[in-house]
């Protein structure tokens, strides 16, 4: 089915007018069983009562390595955003239908839920159950499961020659080493990077000794499960001793700095930003966030390249407007906070999706704020 760039600019735009509705949405380990929830559902209570005030404190729980696909679908997890009305009634035939069976995420008060869900065969499993769950009563949205995305690093990244560093004027910032190195133990800044980290690559630990902190023990792959460095990638970018190893990191004072890893893998976007939130809480003065993340699964959307529109993508696209404007208002519920806006710097890498399909060929899907 070939549709026009003018016809989805069009859809487009009413797709982010549509999506406005959910500023009406009010927002406040391991997971609530079935069994440990004290009724017949994930969540206890009369089925009339509100759901919302009745959902339990689950913090994020990440799935195995073996239950993400290639493209960052979790396949045992569905996220769902209830309606401010939906009652206890709703989330648990929702999670009836779903098959689910724990609650992976959630806060009182707060209308954003993942789901454990038995593990999907594949991504169109995935998007088939959440397409049966959306229309049901008490649901504003629900969407499969999907972790971040590391957007890629330049071509080059790990060079023989530095002429590609001219450009980012990486020397400049070297030439001023001596001139600021001296005494920044006592005045390091901390920079938190959100990211994907299994399986470090060689001298990592070396470069970044005494630098980096892990907010969990970061796991390694084991065989034949593929490694996800791009973390680490990102880090060693960012600093990175400045010796005859290379790269050399942009700031090459890695004794002034303290950097900060958050994992997302194996968790759902909206699990990663309670993660990210936590560990922004978790400091008492100024911090800068590096986040060289994203979340537009296009890959999924255009399997030959958006040059006939796969069956199901308006609606597909639109799920993922409407997602992404959830995600974004539970993230403002916190980073909104004069106590957060006023102590951090949020850096956020704006996409890679301007000369991909199907951001090449329609405009309204590069903008750059639907991955930010």
């Amino acid at each position: 089915m070939a549709v026009s760039t003018n016809r989805l600019e069009r859809a487009a735009r009413a797709l982010v007018a549509s999506a406005t509705i959910l500023c009406f949405v009010g927002c406040g380990g391991g997971g609530v069983s079935v069994e440990s929830s004290g009724g017949s559902g994930l969540v206890a209570g009369a089925a009339g009562d509100p759901a919302l005030p009745a959902l339990p404190a689950v913090a994020p729980s990440r799935t195995s390595p073996a239950d993400a696909d290639a493209s960052g679908h979790l396949l045992t997890r569905l996220s769902v955003v209830f309606k401010r009305d939906a009652t206890v009634g709703d989330v648990n035939a929702v999670a009836a239908a779903a098959q689910a069976t724990a609650i992976a995420f959630a806060q009182p008060n707060s209308p954003f839920v993942t789901l454990a869900i038995p593990r999907q065969a594949d991504a169109t499993a995935l998007r088939a159950l959440a397409a049966r769950v959306e229309p049901m009563r008490g649901v504003l949205s629900a969407r499969g499961g999907h972790q971040p995305q590391p957007f890629d690093l330049p071509a080059g990244v790990v060079p023989i020659e530095l002429d590609h560093l001219l450009a980012t004027r990486f020397p400049a910032a070297w030439n001023l080493a001596h001139a600021v190195e001296a005494g920044c133990a006592t005045r390091k800044v901390t920079v938190i990077v959100p990211d994907l980290f299994f399986g470090a690559p060689p001298n990592f630990a070396e470069q970044t000794e005494g630098v980096v902190e892990f907010t969990e023990l970061p796991l390694e792959p084991v065989d034949p499960q593929p490694a996800e460095a791009h973390g680490y990638q990102v880090i060693g970018t960012l600093t990175a001793k400045f010796d005859s190893a290379q790269p050399h990191g942009a700031n090459p004072l890695p004794s002034c700095l303290r950097v900060v890893a958050v994992d997302g893998r194996g968790l759902d976007m909206l699990e990663f930003l309670f993660r990210l939130r936590d560990a922004i809480a978790a400091e008492s003065g100024p911090v800068i966030v590096s986040s060289s993340f994203g979340y537009n699964n296009y890959a999924s959307l255009c399997p030959d390249g958006c040059v006939d529109l796969p069956a199901g993508f308006v609606a597909d696209a639109r799920s993922l407007v409407v997602d992404h404007f959830a995600k974004g208002i539970a993230w403002a519920t916190f980073a909104m906070q004069p106590s957060v806006v006023d102590r951090v710097l949020f850096v956020q890498a704006a996409g890679n999706d301007g000369n991909q399909a199907p951001g090449s060929a329609y405009p309204g899907l590069r903008d750059a704020r639907l991955g930010s």
